[in-house]
């Protein structure tokens, strides 16, 4: 009774060394994708310049700022954009923010501009497209638009994320023909960059410091860097404890094993003196270290299904948009990893339990 009581304890403690390895682990890779939904929701191509005074835009050195970028990464591609203002009250229905003012993109503009992330071209008649964050949730079905004497019909929402967070989450995409004569907000450039790292933070500080007039650029890649080093402590933190948890598990089990290899030993004499032979004994052997073994393992393990549907729902309510299919790779990949490292340490120790208890014959197995 006290035996099983230890053994008891023991499992359950070695389960929650094991649970605390599991759950640190996938953190840390949650945390990786965490990063990259923000990335996805708040910098969807990897780099934006505009000039918010439009009627200076002759001034903009953008030679001079491309000239500079070249220097860390080579630019792929440039697309020209306009966003246009108009008053709010031209839109009947939900409104996107709090300010008095919209901003809107034209047809022509996000075609060329979403196609560099792989979006199917749009053809608008008589009605707008909303472009938004993915933390933007708002119903804008039965909202009409009112621009120069004609209406238009909301035309769902494009599925893309907006790229111009600061200065305004929400940009509403109507046909060219109804920007003709719209007030002009902001005039820029998307950048397409080489797949390259680079860093980021390097250029951008750079840039700051030249301060180039009426200009304002944002970097996907400087954004990640700055992202990475906020959480890489914590990360790195985690993974110690992990890492010790793991050990200590291990350690566990194998003190459990050889402080027991002497009363094994006496037990698998006796089984040989009464008949069980060398594979009988070994199969034995290996049933009883397996079950001490994966016992503990199999509920830290099973928990990694929860807490990756907590970790999406998490992701989800900071307002980016959670790749499932991702979250559920790591969960896997995670799991193998750490159950190959198992399995190897089991192996270990149960070749050392062989050697040490199995009878073969030996004058000391005999009666």
């Amino acid at each position: 009774s006290g035996q099983l009581s230890a053994n008891a304890v023991m499992t359950g403690f070695l389960a929650l060394l094991i649970c605390g390895t599991v759950i640190g682990s996938l953190s840390c890779f949650i945390q990786r994708i965490n990063v990259k939904a923000y990335l996805e929701t708040y910098y969807p191509f990897d780099m934006v310049a505009s000039n918010d005074m439009p009627e200076e835009t002759a001034s903009v050195d953008y030679t001079k700022l491309e000239s500079i970028v070249s220097r860390y990464v080579s630019i792929r591609q440039r697309v020209p954009y306009t966003v246009y203002i108009a008053d709010s009250s031209c839109l009947d229905g939900a409104q996107p923010t709090d300010s008095t003012a919209l901003h809107f993109l034209r047809q022509s503009d996000y075609n060329k501009l979403y196609q560099l992330r792989g979006a199917k071209a749009i053809q608008l008649a008589d009605e707008f497209l909303i472009l938004s964050r993915s933390d933007m949730k708002q119903d804008w079905s039965g909202s009409r638009l009112s621009l120069e004497g004609r209406c238009y019909s909301y035309g769902g929402t494009s599925g893309q994320q907006s790229f111009s967070p600061s200065y305004s989450p929400v940009l509403i995409v109507i046909p060219d023909s109804a920007a003709a004569k719209m007030e002009v907000e902001i005039q820029g450039f998307v950048y397409d960059l080489d797949d390259q790292r680079f860093d980021g933070m390097a250029l951008y500080n750079q840039l700051f410091d030249m301060n180039i007039q009426n200009l304002d650029v944002s970097f996907k890649e400087s954004a990640r860097q700055l992202k990475n080093s906020s959480s890489a402590s914590i990360i790195a933190s985690i993974l110690y404890l992990s890492a010790v948890f793991l050990f200590m598990s291990m350690a566990l089990l194998a003190l459990k094993v050889l402080s027991g290899l002497s009363g094994d030993r006496q037990k698998y004499r006796l089984l040989y003196r009464l008949g069980i032979g060398e594979r009988e004994q070994k199969r034995i052997l290996f049933q009883q270290l397996f079950s001490f073994f994966f016992f503990p393992y199999i509920i830290p393990a099973l928990m990694s299904i929860p807490a990756v549907q907590i970790a999406q729902q998490l992701i989800s309510l900071d307002g980016y948009g959670a790749d499932g299919r991702s979250l559920r790779q790591i969960a896997f990949f995670t799991l193998f990893i750490l159950t190959a490292v198992y399995l190897l340490y089991f192996t270990a120790v149960y070749f050392i339990a062989r050697k040490n208890v199995i009878c073969h014959g030996e004058p000391e197995c005999m009666p």
